[in-house]
């Protein structure tokens, strides 16, 4: 007898539904580099006993976990993002900031130029009032924002405190009025003073 086999004339191609995650392969592990870097921004110009804010920027969204050490150049250190330094000499300092974040570390530096102010001050009396002429002598503006006015006569003295952002332009004069700092003297004042921020006396002379 003749047998006959009979074969399938299907399609060759076969569609694989298998899933990846249930094959023999493992899963990535994979994690992105994390690039950090930090900086201090530019150089910067101050002044002698005035303070200067220094920040920490960064390329991270997050502060958790990261580490900060400034070096202002004069001998301090610093370990927060952000602080604010007085230098009392003049020079050129070094400011440095070594930080690190998830095992990264990075470096970023500026140049801080100080300075001395060269500003004077004068009495100007009308009655018992009294107002502050202050001259910039110097080449540079100075913000005497935080610095104070001391003014005494035989009886009593007083203080007043510049707001902030009292711009002195270059070899300029401002008069603060006795309207604005409430300077009332019942005899010619006979001292006075301007203090920088940190008390410390920027000029003073006694009046004759």
């Amino acid at each position: 007898s003749t047998s006959t086999s009979t074969s399938s004339t299907g399609s060759s191609s076969s569609t694989n539904t298998t899933s990846t995650h249930s094959s023999q392969a493992s899963i990535s592990n994979y994690k992105p580099k994390i690039t950090f870097e930090v900086s201090v921004g530019r150089d910067r110009y101050g002044f002698v006993n005035t303070p200067l804010q220094f920040v920490a920027d960064h390329n991270q969204d997050k502060t958790s976990g990261m580490k900060f050490l400034w070096s202002t150049g004069d001998g301090d250190y610093i370990k927060n993002k952000k602080f604010d330094h007085t230098y009392i000499y003049e020079g050129e300092y070094n400011l440095i900031l070594n930080a690190a974040y998830q095992g990264k570390q990075s470096v970023a530096r500026n140049k801080i130029h100080i300075r001395t102010p060269d500003v004077v001050a004068n009495v100007i009396t009308r009655g018992e009032l009294v107002d502050i002429m202050l001259e910039n002598r110097g080449q540079f503006e100075v913000n005497l924002g935080g610095y104070k006015l001391y003014v005494a006569d035989a009886d009593h003295s007083t203080y007043f405190s510049l707001p902030p952002d009292t711009i002195l332009s270059a070899n300029k004069t401002i008069v603060v009025p006795a309207e604005v700092s409430d300077m009332e003297f019942e005899f010619v004042p006979n001292a006075l003073k301007v203090l920088y921020p940190n008390g410390r006396v920027l000029f003073e002379s006694l009046i004759l």
